[in-house]
């Protein structure tokens, strides 16, 4: 039909000419007359067929267009990954002889010594030269693509114009792909699977195309919920991301919630099976809400998925596919079947290729051999490993071993070279225990490989803890013997190693275990409960101002002694601690400190080495941005009137059933404060409503936790800061800070949840830095009664149930006259505390 990528591409656009291919703005005629622009200049500037030319760009329409262009002419377009270390890609690009590359902005300064070129639409365009087409056949290259290296030294495959439209064409003719579909592209276009998802598969049935170049979840969620997506497809690694923030909203709501959510996961399609499936698909149905109503399936590939993900997402009612591929394959070359998709299958051969299972043992698991137009011609000048791949009959050896169904179905269970096999003869595979152990809420990653020990093949693993400290390695014991009780005994790991560090992984996410054996082989890792002089080393400094930088952290963190792989959260950090952390460091320090890449440092030894590399007396600090920048949280205009009726009926209520009784009623001095107090019962919010006068009601925000947000459908457009503690902490003080400048007052709980017990908690220390920070004066609030009233383990109140309330309010305290933020917590506490032991007493 084509004999090459150009007739191909041109084939399509003039098919679909007035289709929109390219984020709801540009047809496929527009995007053909952009490629002919780009041939164009590069015709002009000399490049010609069999020239190789680099793609080092974000993904994007530009990044298809550029690839299109280099294609188009004969030449041979070699993507880069935009994730490597940028001392990777000299060698890689002398060793193609590479003659330019293509670069968005943030690579300017990337590459040097080669020409560079700008993949922007607005740029290395030329409008007026007339394109000349060479002539180019099916079996010419056209794509280089370095592999991951994994196993070894990296190879470099070698895809042909026949390789890359036919496995457009048998994709697109698997899942029925159409000029009606719309795709949802966040994966990035320089890995194989990508081209095929998200350009050429869709490009070849006239679809419609949206980049979205941000992976943080608010992000996609807002491109599902603004296009009419119909096809999304992703890494694993999202889709359990996806899941696992589904579930902890719903657990987030409440524990029957999350206990119901939960049955239907495990169940739902039995339940639809005998004729419940209405009930079901009504719990289901917010979620399908997120994902948008135009969905017809998601794609799940570049790593197998786990099993428990799979059957949750069937369970809701969308179609999740598998499909199966690699470099050398053009990507995915088996594909599951949309209308029959089975679970743990990564489907059937592709139309045009054929896959078949080679010296299968006992286990019916044999290696699996692919033959087809989506195969690869070999890898580039390297005919000894051309040699040891494909067999007599062109079949490629992918490597992986699986079994395959009678209807062709292939289950994949690992690696050929990932197979331990012990002195009994039994075969092991690693990836099935790693799936098995990963189910642990201890462990946080494993890698499973043989090791010989003592003259046997051991089943061995390096596991990296959740928590990371000195108990450690006995905590991951025990749960390892436990976990091996539901293991036959040839297969349970029998020795293992700790690492606090992330496993060695590739640009693909892939664990390197060649690495993992080399760093367990040097000793880095430890290995029994009593080998832990390496994990905890302590954190020192190599030069003066590093050993600066050290007791600055020892003096914040209380500690005589702080390790080099221990984390900030094993410190007990959380994100509140963070930023108080960052304050003191850059106020001592005299450096400024991005706080989300402190966030994302994994140990102390990091945090030492990014502190260290930061120049003295730079930009602003996060106490400025957060307390004397721009004003962007602005208070409400009015009131909603609705509200003015509820706070009659809570005055009411509160006077004439519950008998509240205010103390001190001429210390509740309200404007412009800081309202603290403690927190015993919903109810409480309703005692200081009861206590202001209206007009300060208007003017006192309280800080809502989102959980129980449901309150605003109840009291519409009330003043109350909604947010997620756990998240974003800087929102919680950059918004209050904004109020509390613009005259506005602050009601805070400072124990950050309700007391269990009736007992007042410890006070986080939020409140207090907020204070100390923005310097309003604190006016501390006792609340006694509504615990007894309205307990946490009861849904309704006990309204008549005679009990007393009341507030009492205290002396107001000055943040400027306490040296820290912890002595100015202690205060607050001490002072709220002995109100309550005088009332209850």
């Amino acid at each position: 039909m084509w004999k090459n990528l150009y007739e191909f591409y041109k084939d399509r656009c003039e098919l679909f000419s007035s289709n929109i291919i390219f984020n709801n703005t540009i047809t496929y005629a527009e995007a053909f007359q952009l490629v002919e622009q780009r041939i164009a200049f590069l015709q002009a500037q000399g490049y010609k067929k069999g020239d190789v030319i680099g793609l080092l760009a974000q993904s994007n329409y530009e990044w298809v267009i550029t690839y299109m262009a280099i294609t188009s002419i004969g030449a041979i377009v070699l993507p880069l990954d935009t994730n490597l270390p940028a001392n990777t890609y000299p060698e890689m690009l002398k060793k193609l002889n590479t003659r330019a590359v293509f670069i968005s902005d943030e690579f300017k300064k990337t590459l040097k010594g080669i020409k560079t070129f700008s993949v922007s639409i607005n740029k290395s365009i030329d409008k007026n030269t007339k394109i000349k087409i060479p002539a180019v056949k099916e079996t010419d290259p056209a794509c280089y693509l370095f592999t991951s290296g994994t196993t070894g030294t990296p190879k470099i495959v070698m895809l042909t114009h026949k390789n890359i439209f036919a496995t457009a064409r048998s994709t697109a003719e698997v899942v029925s792909m159409s000029e009606r579909d719309v795709m949802l592209c966040i994966l990035p276009l320089y890995h194989v699977y990508a081209l095929d998802a998200c350009f050429v598969g869709p490009f070849v049935a006239g679809s419609s195309f949206i980049y979205q170049t941000s992976l943080k979840g608010p992000d996609i969620m807002k491109s599902l919920a603004d296009h009419p997506i119909t096809i999304f497809p992703a890494a694993p690694i999202l889709w359990e991301m996806f899941m696992d923030a589904i579930l902890n909203r719903v657990k987030a709501e409440s524990n029957a919630k999350y206990k119901l959510f939960t049955f239907f996961l495990e169940y739902g399609n039995v339940l639809r099976k005998i004729g419940l499936g209405m009930i079901v698909n009504k719990i289901f149905d917010p979620v399908h809400e997120i994902f948008g109503r135009s969905h017809r399936f998601f794609i799940s590939g570049g790593a197998p998925l786990k099993d428990k993900y799979r059957k949750y997402y069937r369970n809701m009612g969308f179609t999740l596919i598998e499909g199966y591929g690699l470099s050398e394959t053009t990507g995915p070359i088996m594909l599951s079947d949309v209308k029959n998709n089975i679970i743990g299958s990564v489907g059937k051969a592709t139309p045009g290729n054929e896959a078949k299972i080679k010296n299968i043992n006992e286990d019916g698991i044999g290696e699996v051999w692919l033959r087809g137009d989506s195969v690869m011609p070999g890898y580039y000048k390297n005919e000894k490993e051309n040699k040891k791949v494909f067999d007599e009959d062109g079949f490629y050896n992918t490597g992986d071993l699986g079994r395959m169904d009678k209807d062709g179905n292939l289950f994949l269970t690992g690696r050929v070279k990932n197979v331990i096999v012990l002195s009994s003869g039994k075969n092991v595979y690693p990836e099935e225990l790693e799936s098995f152990y990963k189910q642990s809420p201890l462990i946080e990653e494993i890698a499973v490989f043989g090791l010989e020990k003592s003259g046997t093949e051991k089943v061995y693993a390096v596991i990296v803890p959740v928590e990371k400290n000195a108990a450690s390695y006995s905590k991951i014991k025990s749960e390892i013997e436990k976990l091996n009780k539901g293991l036959p005994g040839y297969k349970a790991v029998t020795d293992f190693a700790i690492s606090f560090d992330k496993l060695p992984a590739n640009s693909a996410r892939k664990i390197v275990y060649r690495e993992i054996i080399d760093l367990l082989n040097q000793g880095v890792f430890q290995e029994s409960e009593n080998d832990s002089a390496t994990l905890l080393a302590e954190l020192e400094g190599t030069t003066q101002e590093e050993n600066i930088i050290v007791e600055y952290l020892k003096e914040k963190m209380d500690a005589k002694t702080l390790y080099a792989k221990e984390s900030l959260a094993d410190m007990g950090l959380d994100s509140l601690a963070l930023v108080d952390l960052t304050v003191f460091l850059e106020e001592k320090l005299k450096i400024s400190i991005d706080l989300e890449k402190m966030k994302s440092l994994n140990t102390l030894e990091e945090v030492l080495q990014y502190l260290s590399s930061l120049d003295k007396g730079s930009s602003t600090t996060i106490s400025q941005r957060l307390f004397e920048g721009e004003i962007t949280e602005k208070p409400l205009k009015i009131l909603n009137p609705v509200l003015y009726f509820w706070i009659g009926i809570i005055k009411f209520v509160c006077h004439f059933i519950l008998k509240t009784k205010i103390v001190n009623k001429e210390k509740l001095l309200y404007e412009n404060c800081i309202m603290m107090a403690n927190h015993c019962s919903y109810l409480d919010l309703i005692l200081m409503v009861y206590a202001l006068p209206v007009k300060a009601i208007k003017n006192t925000y309280a800080i809502g936790n989102i959980k129980v947000s449901i309150i605003r459908f109840i009291f519409p457009k009330m003043p109350v800061i909604w947010i997620d503690p756990s998240k974003n902490t800087n929102e919680i003080f950059k918004r209050s800070a904004d109020l509390l400048r613009q005259g506005k007052s602050i009601m805070i709980f400072p124990e950050g949840t309700r007391t269990k017990t009736g007992t007042i908690n410890e006070f986080k220390q939020g409140a207090a830095f907020l204070a100390k920070n923005i310097g309003k004066k604190i006016l501390p609030i006792a609340i006694t009664g509504t615990f007894d009233v309205w307990p946490p383990d009861k849904k309704f109140p006990s309204l008549f149930s005679g009990k007393n309330t009341q507030i009492v309010a205290g002396n107001t305290i000055d943040p400027d006259k306490y040296k820290s933020v912890e002595a100015l917590n202690k205060k607050m506490y001490n002072e709220i505390k002995g109100m309550l032991d005088k009332e209850i007493n």
